[in-house]
């Protein structure tokens, strides 16, 4: 229902289990149009995140910022553990990260010289399953980082933040 702030349908499974895809259809005798993601999000300088349901075990996107655009997947709205945190062209867009609980040491790090482009979008993809995260440029079938976590998160919102001087321009989906 458009703009209700409490679910219309709601049902709680005792033994959760990770949800990966979503499908969707229309039956008898019925039509429908669908329109799932395809979302535009600017941030600001901030340190906090603006969270999406997510629907998938992946996400497409592209971001344009100069340095700093942060993703969060985490099982709520809130910007606390359990979650996995991806830095995109941190450290003066020099390196891209992959930290679990906001811990140091980051589970992956990598040299990723001018990663983001102030001026331009640039286009990832991300996905994880059972634990397993994976980041890459569009295009590109394999990930140039990648993270196995033996106790997964059930992953059911994303955030998006940008920081530490740079405003960051969005397109989900």
């Amino acid at each position: 229902m458009d703009g209700a702030s409490e679910p219309f349908l709601y049902w709680k499974n005792e033994e959760p289990f990770p949800i990966n895809q979503l499908g969707v259809r229309t039956a008898w005798g019925s039509t429908g149009t669908w329109n799932i993601g395809g979302k535009e999000v600017n941030t600001e300088d901030s340190k906090e995140y603006t969270f999406l349901p997510v629907f998938e075990g992946s996400l497409n996107f592209e971001v344009k910022a100069k340095h700093n655009a942060h993703l969060a997947l985490t099982g709520s709205e809130a910007d606390a553990p359990p979650l996995y945190e991806i830095f995109l062209g941190g450290w003066e867009n020099s390196k891209c990260a992959i930290r679990l609980n906001k811990e140091k040491p980051d589970k992956a790090l990598v040299e990723t010289e001018g990663c983001l482009a102030g001026g331009e979008y640039r286009k990832f993809w991300l996905k994880w399953n059972y634990g397993t995260i994976q980041v890459g440029r569009e295009g590109e079938a394999d990930a140039f980082m990648e993270v196995a976590n033996p106790d997964p998160i059930t992953v059911r919102y994303f955030g998006i933040r940008t920081g530490y001087g740079t405003d960051g321009y969005w397109h989900i989906g």
